[in-house]
């Protein structure tokens, strides 16, 4: 039997839809998950304040970035 924290009966994640990561210099960002990653930009972009980003073949999923202060552990 599994000792994690779920539970027998619990249900499953079935589809998530966004994830939101907070970056400290949203144009760098923009650039690397577009430029390189080939994402591409449907909000924001490398100026705004927050921006989503979806790869080409997905219907759902959406990467969303949200300038602020990074702090590392």
């Amino acid at each position: 039997m599994h000792k994690g924290w779920r539970e027998e009966g619990d249900r499953n994640v079935e589809k998530i839809s966004a994830i939101t990561i907070k970056v400290n210099d949203m144009a760098r960002s923009v650039h690397f998950y577009n430029r390189l990653l080939g994402l591409e930009v449907l909000y924001g972009g490398e100026n705004a304040p927050f921006s989503s980003l979806k790869t080409l073949g997905a219907k759902d999923m959406i990467l969303n970035l949200e300038k602020g202060h990074v702090t590392t552990a």
